[in-house]
């Protein structure tokens, strides 16, 4: 197996990792057409609330493992961990950049869990604007978002030196598929970050937003285009001084203290 190959996980493997925490651990496949499928974990001791986690890029199901096993999430939320397009067993390696797409796919997981209680988003990273755009598409179907040192500003979209030559014909195929997709998807951020800049305004979702100052990833200015461009949304801004890009990983207790606050913010309107 290449290094990389620890990113399309096998079914089994996740359901070890998630079970010492969730007995109540599933996998789920939703087809989205006759060759690609959306695969999600599910956990959950109670039926509600529903708690969605999409990571970024690149990255799967089990980037969340550290938020499972160091908070108490699976005895409070029914939690659905989801392969994001084009990662994990989510039609793995094969990339698409259109926004519309991916948001697609995911409101078809939205639809077929058709739950009572709308579900809580969180987010990070470059999983970002995928939720970005689902809020503008189907806002009837979610309570609440979470952006967790998210993607957000097409100003601020860093592209890196070793980005251009990863797309050299010669050079493409001798790089892992998740980064394949991942440079895939950072050539395509700004346009389609420009796609949703007039529309974030129309977004009246609570939210919060989590950043750290020093992240060399996705800038902090990023956060404060959110905070700009979603005016009417019900704003919690939280900038951590000393944190990076890896909040849901190093401060796993401030990440779960944000989506608790979150559940008590849309159980009281």
């Amino acid at each position: 197996m290449h290094f990389f190959d620890r990113w399309s996980l096998s079914d089994e493997r996740i359901i070890k990792s998630f079970s010492k925490y969730s007995k109540e651990a599933a996998i789920h496949y939703i087809d989205i057409d006759k060759q690609t499928s959306l695969r999600y974990l599910e956990l959950w001791k109670k039926t509600w609330p529903l708690l969605i986690l999409i990571h970024g890029a690149p990255g799967n199901i089990s980037t969340w493992y550290n938020m499972i096993q160091k908070t108490s999430l699976v005895d409070t939320y029914r939690i659905f961990i989801v392969d994001r397009p084009w990662y994990g067993k989510s039609g793995y390696g094969i990339a698409q950049t259109s926004l519309d797409e991916q948001s697609r796919w995911i409101w078809m997981l939205l639809e077929k869990n058709n739950h009572k209680e709308l579900p809580i988003i969180v987010w990070h990273s470059f999983g970002g604007p995928i939720v970005g755009k689902l809020l503008i598409d189907f806002p009837e179907d979610i309570a609440g978002w979470i952006i967790i040192s998210g993607a957000a500003s097409p100003e601020h979209e860093k592209i890196r030196g070793i980005s251009y030559p990863m797309e050299r014909r010669a050079i493409k195929p001798l790089i892992p598929k998740p980064l394949r997709v991942t440079n895939a998807e950072k050539f395509s951020h700004v346009a389609e970050l420009l796609l949703l800049e007039p529309q974030r305004k129309d977004i009246t979702h609570p939210l919060i937003v989590m950043h750290g100052y020093k992240d060399r990833i996705v800038p902090v200015e990023n956060a404060y285009y959110i905070e700009k461009h979603a005016m009417q949304a019900d704003i919690d801004m939280r900038i951590y001084k000393d944190g990076d890009n890896f909040l849901p990983f190093n401060r796993t207790i401030v990440v779960e203290k944000a989506i608790n606050d979150m559940h008590e913010k849309i159980s009281t309107k």
